[in-house]
């Protein structure tokens, strides 16, 4: 302990918690500080307080030099990945892009905010280039940090910022767990413009992010323009079995409907187990206008679920009639 604390005094004193760093380097120098603290039962302090021999001044400059212990840990790490990535980290604060802990902050921020110009300058100063003469480590970082952007853009409504991320080559992660219903989630908050982006075929130049002195002139002109899209399939399904489709239409957002059916979804696919389809969604939570968008794009009005054997027609007389029924008595 006392040779890290020597280490750390030509490397910044002062600093009692190094934020942004691995727990793991972290949870080490919490021990090591432990190990000096008299009233911790086991600890190195405490056996040598029941001997006697060690006075309280003692005890405190144990402590102090077990918390520079900690800031040298954390320096020596910000030091190697410095030196892996393009950027440095001084407790906390790191250059966007870096691959150094918590240099993607900037970029998830910008995307969120819908702040298209600044994420455009962002990209083309910090995500630029082709990486290649990064670490894979760092790559593999980076990758990781425009696609949490991209995703979280995506849940908070942001097509402007998304589409900028696309057309840099944002992968969303399609094959992951957080990636797999982005589509689905989107209709079933009713974003359709994100939902538009989402469905919308990958463009064969999108995931080349502009280059030279105009790039985020360009890049912040093409956050409100065409430009590919993502590519989700229309048939992913989230954890209850249902589509884009089939949310759309069960919470009311006849702009996702429509955008699902332009983009080729299946308006009579129905669940596994209960045979239950869009129209049905639509039909039963009183949903007229997803209804009618539905049966106007050619869905089967006349299959049956499989509870009780009625059909979408069925149920949406019923609606009806029902609503038919409280307007008369009030």
């Amino acid at each position: 302990v006392t040779q890290a604390s020597a280490q750390s005094n030509g490397a910044g004193d002062g600093v009692a918690h190094p934020r942004g760093f691995c727990d793991a380097q972290v949870d080490a120098g919490r021990h090591a500080a432990a190990q000096f603290r008299p009233r911790v039962p086991g600890s190195e302090a405490h056996k040598l307080a029941l001997d006697g021999d060690v006075s309280d001044s003692v005890f405190h400059r144990l402590r102090h030099n077990a918390t520079l212990a900690i800031a040298a840990c954390a320096q020596a790490v910000s030091r190697r990945r410095s030196r892996r990535g393009t950027g440095t980290c001084i407790f906390g604060a790191s250059v966007p892009g870096s691959g150094v802990p918590g240099s993607g902050h900037e970029i998830v921020e910008r995307a969120t905010s819908g702040d298209c110009e600044g994420l455009a300058r962002l990209l083309h100063a910090s995500y630029g280039g082709d990486g290649t003469q990064l670490d894979a480590s760092v790559r593999a970082i980076r990758t990781a940090q425009v696609r949490t952007a991209a995703q979280r853009a995506a849940r908070l409504n942001q097509a402007g910022t998304l589409r900028l991320l696309l057309q840099h080559g944002a992968d969303l992660g399609l094959e992951l767990g957080n990636g797999r219903t982005i589509a689905v989630e989107a209709a079933a908050r009713g974003h359709a413009d994100v939902l538009r982006l989402l469905l919308a075929p990958k463009d064969a130049g999108a995931g080349d992010a502009p280059t030279g002195e105009k790039s985020e002139r360009v890049g912040a002109r093409n956050a409100n323009a065409g430009g590919g899209g993502a590519g989700v399939s229309t048939t992913v399904q989230n954890g209850y079995g249902r589509t884009l489709l089939m949310e759309a239409a069960r919470n009311g957002h006849v702009g996702c409907v429509r955008v699902g059916v332009a983009a080729g979804a299946d308006v009579n696919f129905a669940t596994k187990n209960s045979n239950v389809t869009a129209a049905m969604f639509a039909a039963m939570e009183g949903h007229a206008e997803c209804f009618t968008a539905l049966r106007d794009a050619g869905a089967d009005l006349n299959v049956a679920r499989n509870l009780d054997g009625k059909t979408a027609m069925q149920m949406h007389r019923e609606r009806v009639a029902a609503e038919m029924a409280k307007f008369k008595a009030a």
